[in-house]
């Protein structure tokens, strides 16, 4: 119920004293004060939408229906409720979207050529040098960017690129945990956030590592990229996102002059701000809108007062306050571990041990068909490479580089040997004897 000041029997029984105030009544007829940062309409609106029950309309127009609902989330939601801080960005959150990244949605490609290439690399190098907190994941990307660009293949088979994520060769330190644990990206049902909420959360974090370290990037081929993060992101959706209509949406943003303008870190850091709240305000209300989590302004009233503002009565941000917000935000001193899977955690024993039950079962649900053509062009190369007596080896080498490696290894030993023998007999001969003294 909305009072005025003029409503004085409503005002005296409340016993408010100032106005505008939000005060909420029980059914037993208590009632209290909840309190805002800030006296102003946008403050009220948001803390009305953190009590339970309050939410917007529903839509039913098609047109806002979550394109990633069941397809982008796993089919059936048996992980327990993980409670978080929303104060604090979540290494789980970003671990599960680097699997999902490597272990889903790149599996629906046999291989990776061309622009799919071209854009895996510079992901791949844009984790290796701006992922924050280094550890595991960054070694991996090391890798991987190391494997990358020793290649001089035009065409890299999926498989070679999942044996690597699932360190196949058992190289020390390097882990990517294979198991999905939404923490701050976790919804109170399945297929709401989870995925697409981590995938945002990434870039953000990404854009704000660049911010923080100008020179992460240099001596690569995005150097000279004045909009790297958003640059790779843009081409990443377009060519690998499992959602086509958010691949134009974002794909049209992009194109704009608003980010074709951009030169400064800082402004790449606004720029994904400012599109992902406009993604939220098309999006609130739909039936991808999680009741518990609803779409709005970001960041809201609670995590940080003085980004918000009115002018005439209309809601604004102050973008100084936003920015030096996102900055803290998404900064690495602000990523906590916790619920986080570690190489020798034991948990993790156990999701590796039915990943592969898992992933089959995302596939199906993502990409009908996919697996099952992926087997059979596993099988026809398998069988030509075969018959060939050429078989190419997960890493691109094949039997003849095999047998040309463990010849120059034999030779070598056999090489070292003489020496090592040559040298020892000429020792000897040029060694000094006693003088002999006639008698």
């Amino acid at each position: 119920h909305r009072a005025l000041s003029t409503d004085r029997p409503l005002v005296d029984a409340l016993g408010i004293t100032e106005l505008p105030a939000v005060h909420l009544l029980q059914p037993n007829g208590t009632h209290y004060s909840l309190h805002t940062e800030k006296r102003l309409r946008f403050f009220f609106t948001s803390l009305l939408k953190t009590l339970p029950g309050v939410q917007r309309k529903t839509h039913t127009n098609s047109s806002v229906l979550n394109p990633l609902k069941g397809a982008l989330s796993p089919p059936l939601n048996t992980q327990p409720w993980r409670d978080f801080d929303r104060s604090l960005v979540y290494a789980a959150d970003l671990e599960s979207a680097l699997h999902y990244l490597f272990r889903v949605e790149l599996a629906s490609h046999n291989s990776l050529e061309g622009e799919e290439l071209h854009t895996f690399k510079d992901l791949v190098t844009l984790l290796a040098k701006l992922y924050p907190g280094g550890g595991a994941v960054v070694k991996l990307m090391e890798t991987l960017s190391d494997w990358l660009l020793s290649l001089p293949l035009q065409k890299i088979p999926y498989q070679a690129v999942l044996d690597l994520v699932d360190n196949k060769m058992k190289i020390s330190g390097v882990f990517l945990g294979a198991d999905l644990r939404w923490v701050g990206c976790q919804g109170s049902a399945p297929g709401f956030r989870g995925y697409p909420c981590a995938l945002w959360t990434l870039f953000h974090v990404l854009s704000v590592s660049r911010q923080a370290t100008p020179s992460a990037l240099r001596h690569t081929a995005l150097e000279a990229e004045p909009a790297p993060v958003l640059n790779v992101m843009r081409r990443y959706i377009r060519t690998f996102f499992g959602c086509e209509e958010c691949g134009k949406n974002f794909e049209k943003a992009a194109s704009s002059d608003s980010a074709v303008g951009i030169k400064s870190p800082e402004e790449e850091v606004m720029w994904l701000w400012n599109q992902h709240n406009e993604v939220n305000y098309r999006l609130a209300g739909s039936l991808s809108d999680d009741p518990l989590f609803p779409k709005g302004a970001w960041p809201p009233p609670s995590l940080c007062a003085p980004c918000h503002m009115e002018n005439r009565g209309l809601h604004s941000f102050n973008h100084q306050e936003v920015l030096n917000f996102l900055l803290h935000h998404y900064g690495e001193t602000n990523l906590s571990r916790k619920y986080a899977l570690e190489p020798n955690n034991s948990a993790n024993k156990d999701a590796s041990k039915d990943v592969a039950d898992k992933l089959d079962g995302y596939r199906k649900a993502d990409e009908a068909g996919a697996q099952e053509d992926h087997a059979r062009s596993a099988e026809e190369r398998v069988g030509a490479s075969g018959e060939q007596g050429n078989r190419t080896l997960a890493l691109g080498f094949n039997s003849v580089d095999m047998s040309l490696c463990l010849l120059l290894y034999v030779g070598s030993c056999v090489f070292l040997m003489l020496l090592f023998f040559f040298f020892r007999v000429r020792s000897r001969r040029w060694k000094p004897r006693p003088p002999k003294f006639a008698v």
